[in-house]
């Protein structure tokens, strides 16, 4: 369990309490919270609500990537597509995580299925289903958007290259755009309205998006910009996790290349890129440990088998991209797929290399495209073996071609040991320890006290109040001129100034402070260290996690930020 599950229950449980976001709490992602405001109001708090909100979309994401992949490709293909979706390990997990991703990519996957049903007959119903089902995502994930934004560059080339048969026109291109556009705009205009309607729109604005406010779209893309050396350090887990998925998917988009250019210019290319990739995974493996960014450390021998598998992959797919051109071109006739993939997988990159700080679970959006991409050229790949099997002297390229799916097969089995086996180091902490820490506070307080906890959600389950209720602890987690205020412009004064923080907890109205990050900002906060270290003093730890209670004894709280 980590901390934004925790908030996202908080934030949930106050809207069946009532209250109104952006007026009365904070909120990221509304549509989110509503439907985990609806599973708890069915099913109580628990940490099941939460989890089908994330399970239940990503099972529906199975039968969308099945949809797409048929309707691109074939039948068989979309099977495969379906089970590497469905079987990855990394999707798996990712349900576990509790956060508005899942709901991410199953809302832009469905879009997605309009945007191909629009190409492929012209009708505008599925542009403005594209449009309009975006313009909800929005509030759901707010990185959704830009498929919105690309999606004019995708329509101007269908029609240019001639590739759904129709002749290129700008009155045809202008309203595929309007299509998509206009019930874009008006439906996430009337969801941002609706929500202004109870607090202010350049409140809404500014901690939606657009006001460079801590939690505000403006602050992570391009906030905070890492060396080289960390983000390949993230690269290099993403890679490893998705080696399996994307090698195939590789060998997919430099297909053209095959039929544009030499076969020695492609070698040239693909070996300097494969080159490229080993140096810069090199530089990841080597660089200082982040966990702040989700770059967590496996076993060796799960390192061992992802650097063996991913230059063997490397060479093995290259000397396979001949012949699987070949037969691929003979086999399909990918004339929409490779246009549309494409954008899908250069606008989520954009997507992603928006965040000023490329989280590992970032590298999640690329799933569904990922397995999309790669199963066609699995296809392939098992074909050429089949062939293998049935001649007598195995020839170079079948050969290779089981090789080619032996590795892969090698890398997904590493990954799926690897994953449960290397949880993601800041949401290392069990649901099991949360209850404990929460039964533990609950049996010495009364329903009037309040605490201080980074995850809410303890105080959810001890049914004791946040204190000031202060609810995203993170906004306080950088420097600032004290009194330090996270929101500044905040017309509800959502979020009390560090000072009255300290005032408030020297005064003795918090009882208890849960030892994790949240002493971390503590730390980083003068006045705030000093009200805790003079305040409050260890009273118990509960696997592993330190809870400090109120104390008449001063200066017994001194504790690293680790702590």
């Amino acid at each position: 369990m980590g901390w934004d599950g925790g908030t996202f229950m908080y934030w949930a449980n106050l809207v069946n309490q009532g209250a109104t976001p952006y007026r009365d709490f904070f909120l990221r992602d509304p549509v989110y919270i509503y439907l985990v405001a609806l599973s708890m109001k069915i099913l109580g708090v628990s940490y099941l609500a939460i989890s089908l909100v994330s399970i239940l979309p990503s099972t529906a994401s199975i039968a969308i990537v099945y949809m797409i992949s048929r309707d691109l490709f074939d039948h068989r293909t979309a099977i495969l597509s379906s089970l590497l979706y469905g079987l990855s390990p990394t999707i798996i997990w990712y349900n576990t995580v509790f956060d508005p991703h899942t709901l991410m990519l199953f809302l832009s996957s469905s879009s997605m299925l309009f945007l191909i049903k629009g190409l492929k007959t012209n009708d505008s119903k599925y542009f403005a289903a594209f449009g309009a089902l975006l313009g909800g995502a929005v509030f759901a994930y707010r990185g959704v958007a830009v498929y919105a934004v690309t999606s004019p560059l995708l329509l101007g080339y269908i029609l240019a290259s001639n590739k759904a048969g129709q002749l290129f026109g700008p009155r045809k291109w202008l309203r595929q755009v309007l299509a998509v556009a206009v019930p874009f705009f008006l439906i996430g205009t009337a969801i941002l309205l609706l929500f202004s309607t109870f607090s202010n729109v350049s409140w809404m604005l500014s901690s939606f998006g657009f006001g460079g406010q801590q939690e505000s779209a403006s602050y992570f893309i391009f906030g905070e910009v890492l060396g080289p050396a960390e983000r390949a350090r993230v690269l290099f887990v993403a890679v490893r996790e998705w080696l399996y998925l994307m090698a195939p998917a590789t060998i997919f988009l430099v297909l053209p290349l095959v039929h544009a250019l030499s076969r020695r210019v492609v070698f040239i290319l693909t070996g300097i890129s494969g080159v490229s990739v080993l140096l810069a995974l090199a530089l990841g493996s080597m660089s200082r440990f982040r966990s702040a960014y989700g770059a967590y450390e496996p076993a060796l021998i799960y390192n061992i088998v992802f650097w063996v598998s991913l230059i063997t992959l490397i060479s093995s797919a290259l000397l396979l991209l001949p012949i699987v051109s070949s037969k691929f071109a003979g086999a399909r006739k990918p004339e929409l797929a490779r246009p549309l993939l494409l954008y899908w997988f250069l606008s989520t990159a954009l997507l992603v290399g928006l965040f000023g700080v490329p989280l590992v679970n970032y590298y999640y959006f690329f799933a569904p495209v990922f397995t999309i991409m790669a199963a066609p050229i699995i296809m392939t790949t098992m074909s050429l073996a089949k062939t293998a099997s049935h001649i007598r002297e195995i020839h170079f390229p079948q050969a290779n071609a089981v090789v080619f799916l032996c590795l892969l097969g090698v890398s997904a089995v590493a990954v799926s040991a690897m994953i449960p086996s290397t949880p993601m180091t800041w949401r290392d902490r069990s649901m099991a320890t949360n209850l404990s820490i929460a039964s533990y506070i609950q049996q010495r307080t009364t329903l009037q006290d309040q605490i201080l906890v980074q995850d809410p959600a303890i105080a959810l389950y001890a049914q004791r109040g946040v204190a000031l209720g202060i609810s995203l602890t993170l906004v306080y987690n950088k420097n600032g001129t004290e009194p330090f205020n996270p929101m500044p412009y905040d017309p509800f004064d959502l979020f009390p100034n560090v000072t009255e923080i300290a005032n408030y907890m020297s005064a003795g109205n918090v009882k208890y402070v849960v030892g994790d990050y949240l002493v971390c900002a503590m730390h980083i906060h003068p006045v705030w260290k000093l009200a805790f270290e003079t305040n409050f003093s260890q009273e118990t730890v509960i696997d592993g996690t330190v809870v400090y209670g109120l104390s008449l004894k001063a200066g017994t709280a001194r504790t690293s930020c680790s702590g």
